[in-house]
């Protein structure tokens, strides 16, 4: 990519190609995100400007994880779009899921364009203490 400003970039230069479907008015991109770990959850935070929880579809079909959406622009209550720099656009990223990860149990949330998807652990595969005896 290169190391022109962000204002000047055009959305094509922005976007990696995540689904041949895509509209050619409408592009689609990798949401960028960070994975944490913690003993009980792995926890996959995604930045998806624009996205409401109305607009973003997280479905899970055998081992894939797969999250899109299409980011939601409208004017404030009250002002006319006099100019925009953004356009509409679509998100989309697959996950492949370890057997570690309770499918039941997954949980979504989305604030402020941010998508944090919370998959909490199997019950073998939690960290826990081996009690040591005196032998």
């Amino acid at each position: 990519m290169s190391t022109m400003s962000i204002e000047k970039r055009k959305p094509q230069d922005l976007q990696e190609r995540a689904d041949t479907a895509a509209t050619p008015d409408i592009p689609v991109v990798v949401p960028r995100g960070d994975i944490h770990e913690t003993a009980n959850d792995v926890v996959l935070v995604l930045d998806m400007p624009g996205v409401d929880a109305g607009s973003v579809d997280v479905t899970l079909e055998q081992d894939l994880l797969t999250v899109s959406g299409r980011s939601v622009l409208s004017a404030p209550a009250g002002f006319n779009l006099a100019y925009q720099e953004y356009v509409p656009t679509g998100f989309r990223r697959e996950f492949r899921l370890s057997t570690e990860v309770d499918r039941e149990q997954i949980h979504a949330q989305v604030k402020d364009g941010v998508l944090t998807l919370t998959l909490p652990k199997v019950e073998q595969s939690k960290p826990r203490k081996i009690a040591v005896n005196q032998g």
